[in-house]
């Protein structure tokens, strides 16, 4: 699957399916975004199907990032809506990286704290979308496939 043929019942359908949040990710996070760089969250509801992507850019140094992922999470803690979320650290080219693996972590123990329940983080680049490693412990806990 990708962005070109994701299924009509999407909407439908939770991302805790990594294959899905993945290509919704692909879809919802533009090239210029890309270009740009920033943070995307995919909130989801209680059933964690897409209630609204987010998109923050312009976000300097990675102390910033960090920072902007903790406040974004803690926002979305007090959403009622909002029970879990797909995070993705955007930017034009690269591979994942020991500071986007730090930024995950971070976005682990945030969501601890705040009861959001994290699906999934990726990197979104223009050469497409990669998952973030998620340990078995919190697969399990938290639900993701």
């Amino acid at each position: 699957m990708t962005f070109e043929d994701v299924p009509d019942d999407w909407p439908t359908r939770p991302l805790s399916d990594q294959v899905l949040a993945a290509d919704l990710l692909d879809l919802c996070v533009t090239d210029q975004d890309r270009m740009k760089g920033g943070l995307s969250l995919l909130l989801c509801r209680r059933d964690d199907t897409l209630a609204q992507p987010v998109f923050v850019g312009d976000i300097p140094d990675p102390d910033e990032l960090s920072f902007t992922v903790e406040r974004m999470l803690e926002i979305t803690g007090e959403v009622p809506e909002v029970a879990s979320v797909v995070l993705s650290i955007v930017r034009h080219w690269g591979s994942v990286t020991d500071a986007d693996r730090a930024l995950h972590q971070h976005a682990i123990e945030v969501c601890g704290r705040t009861g959001i329940r994290l699906l999934g983080t990726f990197l979104v680049t223009s050469a497409g979308v990669t998952p973030l490693p998620v340990a078995s412990a919190l697969l399990s806990r938290h639900g993701a496939a």
